[in-house]
């Protein structure tokens, strides 16, 4: 669900680092699951932006992007 939003983020908002750093997020997770991590996050990315247009961007606001960051920093971080 993050990477739909961080995509919307950026789309509506021009923020390419929610991007950046919801596949990080991802990628760190699937490190720990799958064999191959990479393209099972590409795939993902591939699959999530092919649902984001620019009419599902409007449900998320500038405030909803800001929280979105602070808790994919907060993630990675640990």
């Amino acid at each position: 669900m993050s990477m739909v939003i961080a995509l919307s983020c950026d789309m509506h908002y021009k923020r390419p680092q929610l991007v950046s750093d919801a596949k990080a997020l991802f990628l760190k997770f699937a490190r720990k699951e799958l064999k191959d991590p990479e393209t099972a996050t590409e795939r993902a990315f591939g699959t999530a932006r092919r649902g984001v247009t620019r009419q599902s961007t409007r449900q998320y606001t500038n405030e909803s992007c800001d929280q979105l960051g602070r808790m994919l920093k907060r993630e990675l971080a640990r």
